[in-house]
């Protein structure tokens, strides 16, 4: 693994404009190494965790992206604290 570039947790929006860039950044992160997860918020706009107030389903998605981030983060911890030990 490169140790210049953290673990990369990547959210990319179903219809943002920036989608494919998310995924080739990904992709790229991957071609070098570095451990990335990405997750797709299907049906939503680009800034769209500013609708999870008054859409239930981006509420939800937001929810499961913060669980998956905090567990990606401890895998990652653990993952460094084992290999420094």
């Amino acid at each position: 693994m490169n140790s210049k570039v953290c673990p990369t947790y990547i959210v990319a929006a179903e219809l943002d404009v920036l989608r494919d860039e998310a995924f080739a950044y990904a992709k790229q992160l991957k071609v070098h190494g570095i451990a990335v997860e990405t997750h797709t918020i299907l049906g939503a706009p680009h800034g769209f965790i500013h609708f999870m107030s008054i859409h239930q389903g981006i509420g939800q998605a937001t929810d499961d992206i913060i669980k998956g981030f905090a567990s990606f983060v401890r895998d990652v911890i653990n993952t460094q604290s084992q290999l420094a030990a």
